[in-house]
């Protein structure tokens, strides 16, 4: 016996040491990527208030581009169309059923406009969902703006504009996977769980997710971005001259026809020197948790479109935010749990800034930003042991 327990007293030692070395590594990689996190973050931060890159010469002098100014004053009076579609183009602008919204007599950059006289103004219907959409099917949203009775459809001959047409294009249904459940409660064995989320016996260990469905979210936002600046064409500072893949996200604008594949940067109408104005189409604070999925129990969806002004600092922002999350994906590979967590994490993350004051954010972002900039210090000018690694807060 005494022999048994002197020759099990090395085995649990190095048992214990492996179970600290791997609690150590573990503890490297979050921290590591919490400071990946806070570093992108700070430089999007900073990015934010960066002075745009001065264009090569000075006005006046001979090949000095020229400021560009906005193809729409402020105050001039829009008419918008929003069109929903089961297919990414507007196949056919004479058909009335397709036709959500026809918005008229719309003030650009007017932010005390609307029923509240804060510029917005908001539709809401209940739509009845095809066959097709309730079997994975596919929704896309169009919004052109145009003159005063003018029409976004190009054969409409003498009533359509090609310069004052501008319009962008989005998928508003989500290709989701939903999480199995198999945890209940000791004590009662039930769960809070929805029975259709509840693994049952016969299903394997090895499958986590249902198959991916259509899912809806009942609120979008179509902001118009309130900006006069006098931009140079190809100085214009990032993220707003950002463009991204049509594999990545579901989103176009066109311009004159002319389609870009998720083109949120600004455009430009070449033969006056002018650019256009931006049409953001806002989901961001649709949160993951409100998506409901599409099939037979939804042959009815309700729809709440909203079009409001923003301003040039918050799109900034958003598009900072679509950035970083896109950076982080780059940079650390995810599974398909891990996007799942993230999509949570986001979620606490926007629910924190709805819920939370202004104030009180911007000082928890100030105390952030230089809480890394000490621990950079720290890793720079220090050398750490494992039990100095565990005393940093991640």
């Amino acid at each position: 016996m005494a022999g048994e327990v002197a020759n099990g007293a090395p085995n649990n030692a190095v048992e214990g040491g492996a179970q600290e070395g791997a609690q150590f590594r573990m503890n490297k990689w979050a921290m590591l990527k919490s400071f990946i996190f806070r570093l992108v973050f700070t430089y999007f931060i900073f990015s934010l208030f960066r002075k745009s890159p001065a264009p090569a010469g000075t006005p006046g002098q001979a090949g000095a581009p020229i400021p560009a100014s906005n193809m729409i004053m402020r105050d001039e009076v829009l008419d918008m169309y929003a069109y929903l579609t089961e297919t990414p183009q507007v196949r056919d602008f004479n058909d009335r059923s397709i036709l959500f919204w026809h918005l008229k007599g719309l003030k650009y950059g007017n932010w005390e406009d609307g029923p509240a006289h804060d510029g917005s103004f908001t539709k809401t219907a209940v739509l009845k969902a095809s066959d097709n959409l309730m079997h994975n099917g596919s929704m896309y949203i169009h919004i052109y703006f145009v003159l005063p009775g003018f029409s976004p459809d190009p054969n409409s001959e003498n009533n359509y504009s090609k310069q004052y047409t501008f319009s962008a294009t989005k998928q508003i249904t989500r290709m989701r996977k939903r999480r199995l459940s198999r945890k209940v409660n000791l004590l009662t064995g039930q769960t809070e769980t929805p029975a259709n989320l509840v693994a049952s016996k016969d299903t394997p260990q090895d499958v986590k997710f249902l198959p991916p469905v259509s899912h809806w979210h009942p609120n979008l936002t179509i902001n118009l971005v309130d900006d006069h600046t006098a931009w140079v064409r190809g100085a214009v500072p990032s993220p707003l001259n950002e463009r991204k893949s049509l594999k990545t996200n579901m989103y176009s604008v066109s311009y004159l026809d002319v389609s870009f594949p998720y083109s949120i940067d600004i455009k430009w109408y070449e033969p006056t020197n002018q650019y256009y104005p931006v049409v953001f189409i806002n989901d961001f604070w649709n949160l993951n948790e409100e998506y409901m999925p599409i099939n037979e129990t939804t042959p009815e969806l309700t729809f709440h479109l909203t079009v409001a002004p923003l301003s040039l600092f918050k799109w900034q922002l958003y598009l900072s935010q679509s950035m970083r999350n896109s950076w982080m994906q780059g940079l650390v590979g995810q599974s398909e749990g891990d996007q799942l967590d993230d999509d949570q994490d986001q979620d606490m993350m926007k629910k924190t800034f709805l819920e939370t004051n202004p104030y009180l954010l911007a000082l928890t972002i100030v105390v952030s930003i230089i809480h890394s900039v000490f621990e950079m210090l720290a890793f720079k000018n220090g050398n750490y042991s494992n039990s100095d690694l565990s005393l940093l807060s991640f």
